[in-house]
């Protein structure tokens, strides 16, 4: 570098603003960067319990499918006692009434459990966070695919299905 590359300052207040906005432009792009990365890492409650949503609403269904198709093959028209008897069913046992990721009990931040409560009649399914510090909501659904909620601990279902908070609406 010669002395007269060295000497060279910003003289013009053109310099001057071409200077701000390159480190306007960096600053920009550092800080973007930053909350992309924070919104990335974090789960949208929304997207979270929608998706708790449309699982306990695909439990529904799978139970549905299940009791109607007698697919235990026993000839008793029966709600399955747990997640897992909802893979691999039927006369082959190659048919899925809900996917694998469901069946192992945890999808989308959420726990799901069936419990049934009269085998013939009766079934619960609850959806709990996994993570209670993004302020997510309880869920459960009945056999008459009622969906409820609970802002502080897991849905209460009675003997009869029936639950005493509050019917999320449709």
């Amino acid at each position: 570098m010669t002395h007269s590359e060295a000497s060279r300052t910003i003289r013009s207040p053109a310099d001057v603003c071409c200077l701000l906005l390159a480190l306007g432009a960096l600053a920009l792009v550092l800080s973007f960067g930053g909350w992309l990365a924070y919104f990335h890492a974090r789960p949208r409650r929304p997207k979270a319990e929608y998706g708790a949503i449309g699982s306990l609403r695909a439990i529904a269904n799978a139970q549905t499918l299940f009791r109607e198709g007698d697919k235990e093959c026993d000839e008793a028209l029966d709600y399955a006692a747990n997640l897992g008897e909802l893979v691999n069913v039927g006369p082959s046992g190659a048919e899925d009434l809900i996917s694998e990721e469901l069946a192992s009990g945890t999808k989308d931040w959420y726990r799901f459990r069936i419990r049934r409560l009269d085998p013939e009649f009766v079934w619960v399914a609850n959806a709990d966070p996994t993570d209670r510090r993004f302020d997510k909501r309880y869920f459960g659904i009945n056999m008459t695919g009622q969906v409820f909620y609970s802002e502080d601990r897991p849905v209460h279902f009675n003997s009869d299905g029936s639950s005493p908070d509050p019917e999320l609406e449709r």
